[in-house]
Parts: structure tokens; sequence; C-alpha cells
């Protein structure tokens, strides 16, 4: 529904596939849980930066190996036109 009027900041100045959830380090606290194991991989882009027709996207990356979360941060670089 936004990308109708907004652009994802990752899909125009990303690279990869951006995974936002998931983070490998918690396999080792959940091993015992196989339905928990299935999402503690970097897995799926869940996360998203929609910019209007006033932005220009210079770049867009996820912040991996970030703590606290289990979403990693998405910076996006953007230029006010």
């Amino acid at each position: 529904m936004f990308d109708r009027v907004l652009s994802d900041a990752f899909a125009v100045g990303g690279w990869g596939t951006g995974e936002t959830f998931g983070e490998a380090w918690l396999d080792d606290l959940f091993s015992h849980n196989r339905l928990v194991a299935l999402v503690t991989h970097d897995v799926i882009r869940i996360d998203h930066i929609f910019v209007g027709a006033d932005f220009a996207v210079r770049s867009a990356r996820v912040i991996r190996g970030a703590r606290g979360s289990d979403h990693k941060p998405l910076v996006a670089d953007l230029i006010l036109k």
C-alpha cells in the first residue's frame, strides 16, 4: 500500500536482500525450541524506510551485529531535492 505513493529506500539504494529480522546469535539461546529457531536466522526484511518524491536516496544499509532487539537497524542516507 505504501509503495504506491512512496519509494522503499532500501530497494532504491541498498544492496542484497536487506534482512532486518532474525538474529543468528539467538540460536544459542533458543536451540531447544524448533519454532523459535526458525526465526532466529537472518531471514526476512520486515522493516522499511519509505520516502516521498522530495527525497533522493543516496544509499541504504542494514547495520549488522547490533544487539538489543530481534530487528536490525535500517539506515538510509537521503538528499532533500
